[in-house]
């Protein structure tokens, strides 16, 4: 991960900058935590990165996702317009997913314990905090195995009570999407959530874990640039990095018509012909009714890889589609994909 650019207003988005105080980038942080917590999680959590960068080659044959991403609702509390969420059009095809039941999540951890995955993003297109069982499945996840356990959040949810949960569940990175520094941009691009509420959130679950002498979940607040923020970057930035362990910093991707938020966007910019997507070989993402997809991004919802209702997650891991898309992405031909190829697009010419 990246340290501060000298110019955080630059075009040059995408990186991340740690707190002064902080001297290792965040995954060096986090293993040193885990080694004080226990050296077995800590080495795992040190093979796993290592196991996760030679995924960059396409090289590796993994009998299992290293990292599941489980979206356990398609919900949430704001109406961002930017958001596929915030688009009917969008919430009416990928919606009427209701709620994975905790035995569904269940099985879904013991098959990946079974082949030690080791990370978990425990949100996808959603707002996590509205699921009444998430520090349940976080502490289920923790118990069976789950060394780096995930959460993007809004933060509007986030109380003194869930705070002191978060802290006590096993949760390794909680991670805030702000995207302004004024009530009024808030008000603009997080629609439906309340500017004061949210930064007054964050900076309580700060003081409870120093309160606490909690080293964990390391906290990392966000900001999205779009024409309607960018004139507050430098202010976020000031504010946030000294109190957050991290802040991520990033240009809108524009992978789907959102009425033009990514300004930036360059329909000529230049995609390398190099081009390969390591995603299918590391992740697997996993839908409230069991759906199974390859990635990430929201393009995924296009990717069918099979249903873990009807399915093991290994044999969907090893099946047909999931060997197919790895190869067609081994032979630099992701555009003969027509997701693929909407996201790669989306993904260079936001930079």
């Amino acid at each position: 991960m990246a340290n501060s650019p000298s110019n955080p207003t630059t075009r040059d988005f995408g990186v991340t900058l740690t707190n002064p105080a902080v001297k290792e980038d965040i995954n060096q942080r986090l293993y040193a935590i885990l080694s004080k917590q226990s050296p077995a999680r800590a080495a795992r959590f040190k093979a796993y990165r290592a196991t996760f960068d030679r995924t960059a080659s396409l090289d590796v044959d993994l009998p299992f996702p290293l990292h599941l991403i489980v979206e356990t609702m398609y919900a949430c509390n704001y109406q961002c317009p930017m958001c596929y969420l915030g688009i009917p059009e969008y919430k009416r095809q990928f919606g009427r997913q209701g709620i994975m039941s905790m035995e569904a999540f269940r099985r879904i951890v013991d098959e990946a314990e079974r082949y030690d995955t080791p990370s978990m993003l425990l949100n996808g297109v959603n707002e996590p905090l509205l699921d009444e069982q998430l520090i349940e499945r976080i502490r289920y996840a923790h118990e069976h195995g789950f060394v780096d356990i995930h959460l993007h959040t809004n933060g509007e949810l986030l109380t003194e009570e869930l705070s002191h949960q978060l802290i006590d569940s096993g949760c390794t990175r909680l991670m805030v999407s702000l995207d302004a520094f004024s009530a009024d941009t808030f008000a603009q691009i997080r629609v439906g959530g309340h500017y004061e509420t949210v930064v007054e959130n964050c900076n309580r679950f700060l003081e409870i874990r120093r309160q606490r002498n909690a080293d964990l979940p390391l906290f990392r607040t966000s900001f999205v640039r779009q024409k309607l923020n960018e004139h507050e970057i430098q202010a976020f930035v000031d504010y946030w990095t000294p109190r957050a362990d991290y802040v991520h910093l990033q240009t809108y991707m524009e992978l789907i018509d959102t009425r033009g938020y990514n300004y930036y966007s360059d329909t000529d910019a230049t995609i390398p012909g190099k081009f390969r997507c390591e995603q299918p070989w590391y992740a697997m993402f996993i839908r409230p009714k069991g759906d199974v997809h390859p990635c990430c991004s929201f393009m995924n919802y296009y990717l069918p890889m099979g249903n873990s209702a009807s399915a093991s997650l290994y044999e969907i891991w090893h099946g047909r589609p999931y060997t197919e898309l790895r190869q067609l992405h081994k032979r630099g031909e992701y555009a003969t994909n027509d997701a693929c190829n909407k996201c790669v697009k989306g993904m260079y010419a936001s930079r």
